[in-house]
């Protein structure tokens, strides 16, 4: 999905309404009900990137991930040419490296070491992180500042506003939410953050946060239909 040219011109500023209805762009690949490990696992195939939120929230998240097969930066490492994990969390990755798992490490993404700002890197995925930052853009400045000059872009997974989950939950007066997030984003208002933060948009996928059962043909046909229904949204963009 891309945006039509009156919505660029909103995300950047240089157009203003109060009520636009905002333009999608789509494509044939919409059509197709796709996992976030599908989608970045395709984008990192054979390329150099670095992973930010390696940990997940904490040990027993990773093991139940892994017991599972769901742990997406085994995805990653598995798809990518050179993947290091990159987490704030020095406990996290302590453990990680108790377990085995020795491309990860400690580190502020916005004041990298010469480990990461030193070389080249295609993206830095930072997917389902940027919900728990109290300053998006600032955060994503901060990124900016310091990768623009030895990165490709970047890609960001968060979740979907939007979702068919959050529009039941409303006609039962209800929301369901973790409790470390600050935001919900749809579409346009990630796409303004990232644009504020000085990147340019290239694509944005609506996908499924966890992993499409295949099994489950009619939900997948309907999700096929319905892109903003889904509940993840992954936007991937350039450094500028």
């Amino acid at each position: 999905m891309k945006f039509s040219d009156t919505t660029l011109q909103h995300l950047k500023g240089t157009a203003f309404s109060t009520g636009t209805d905002v333009g999608f762009v789509w494509e044939d690949s919409d059509r197709v009900y796709r996992s976030r490990y599908d989608v970045l696992a395709e984008l990192a195939r054979g390329k150099r990137v670095i992973h930010l939120g390696c940990v997940d929230h904490d040990a027993s998240e990773v093991e139940r991930k892994r017991a599972k097969g769901k742990w997406l930066h085994d995805v990653l490492t598995a798809s990518a040419g050179t993947c290091l994990g990159v987490d704030i969390s020095r406990p996290g990755i302590d453990y990680l490296h108790s377990i085995g798992v020795r491309n990860a490490l400690c580190a502020d993404i916005t004041a990298p070491p010469t480990e990461l700002s030193g070389v080249h890197w295609d993206w830095i995925l930072v997917p389902e992180v940027l919900e728990h930052i109290g300053d998006p853009v600032a955060f994503l400045r901060g990124i900016h500042a310091a990768f623009r000059h030895n990165t490709g872009g970047i890609v960001l997974t968060v979740p979907n506003a939007f979702c068919q989950e959050n529009i039941r939950l409303t006609y039962r007066n209800r929301e369901v939410i973790n409790t470390d997030h600050r935001f919900w984003f749809t579409p346009f208002t990630l796409a303004k953050v990232v644009t504020d933060a000085g990147f340019r948009i290239e694509q944005v996928h609506l996908c499924k946060v966890g992993l499409v059962n295949r099994y489950s043909v009619l939900r997948n046909w309907y999700f096929g239909r319905k892109p903003l229904l889904r509940n993840g949204i992954t936007l991937v963009a350039r450094f500028t």
